[in-house]
């Protein structure tokens, strides 16, 4: 069967050669790859002209990685679709192992995989792997719900067929982030999910994402939400959608202490708490936010007093 290797990029001219490059140094490469360049203004044409016609561009003005991805799936005559953030890259023989667990598994829908996780100066920050999802269909979308399962490696490890893509209408176009979520529990309502079991992606934090500094990433969470609890009410019951909801809230807290928001932070692990009270490690979280406060005034009182 015949591949397709999807990048969308925005102002990452600065990595976009190294996933290029991982995608051209696949022990089996890809028939097709393309490019979708979401209205850079950076070096990114640059960067592109050095491949010539081995990669196919498509331009398009700032629509967001949703539709970006949509533009590009949708472009591609191959049969798989494998998708690849611009920052991120490939290990040489991923699309070679994942083509093996679909010849092995013919009910799989979606291969992914694990993955090393660097920042931004390179350095390994840790190794992931993600179980099977169950091949029940209920378990499948409850373990997705609250992410005891995923497809590894999420949008720079997934190999899924292009008629798949289309059946369950590819990214929800309307989401800014959390899309991959929203796509894989779609996924899991339709069919198995597979994941290899090896390192075969590249994770790169640099926390230049788009969603940073804003609520975009919390909203779009709770959106997928309301989307996943209105479209299986028998599978997603009240645990799972607890579950769920202690997780966002949870990366929400998150979110705001990036941006230096303890308030915002202290009001969300509360409420994380609320929803689902076993969980050890935000109570230790909630326990350092507050101290951190408590230090912070006390840090202040005697710069006043000084």
């Amino acid at each position: 069967m015949r591949i397709a290797a999807v990048i969308p990029t925005f102002n990452y001219g600065r990595y976009l050669a190294r996933a290029i490059d991982s995608v051209q140094n696949q022990t089996r490469p890809p028939d097709e790859i393309i490019v979708i360049d979401d209205g850079s203004t950076d070096d990114t044409d640059q960067v592109l002209a050095r491949y010539a016609d081995a990669v196919r561009v498509l331009r398009t003005p700032r629509v967001g990685v949703s539709k970006a991805r949509n533009a590009g799936w949708r472009a591609s005559t191959a049969e798989l679709i494998a998708l690849l953030d611009a920052d991120d890259c490939w290990l040489p023989t991923k699309l070679a192992r994942q083509l093996e667990v679909l010849a092995e598994h013919p009910a799989t829908i979606a291969v992914g995989c694990g993955n090393r996780i660097r920042d931004a100066s390179g350095r390994e920050l840790l190794t992931r792997f993600y179980p099977n999802p169950s091949t029940d269909r209920g378990e499948r979308l409850r373990q997705i719900a609250t992410r005891r399962a995923w497809v590894g490696s999420s949008n720079s490890g997934v190999l899924v067929a292009r008629a798949t893509l289309d059946q369950v209408g590819g990214f929800d176009e309307s989401l800014s982030a959390a899309e991959d979520w929203d796509l894989w529990l779609r996924l899991a309502a339709l069919g198995e999910i597979r994941n290899v079991h090896e390192v075969l992606s590249e994770i790169h934090f640099h926390r230049t994402g788009t969603f940073r500094g804003s609520p975009v990433m919390e909203q779009s969470q709770w959106k997928v939400l309301d989307k996943l609890c209105a479209a299986w009410p028998q599978e997603i019951d009240d645990v799972t959608r607890r579950h769920a909801r202690a997780l966002i809230l949870r990366d929400a807290a998150g979110e705001c202490l990036h941006n230096r928001d303890r308030g915002g932070a202290t009001r969300r692990l509360a409420a994380s708490l609320w929803s689902q009270p076993r969980q050890p490690a935000v109570w230790d979280q909630m326990m350092r936010v507050a101290l951190g406060g408590v230090v912070g005034k006390v840090r202040k009182w005697r710069q006043a007093r000084a």
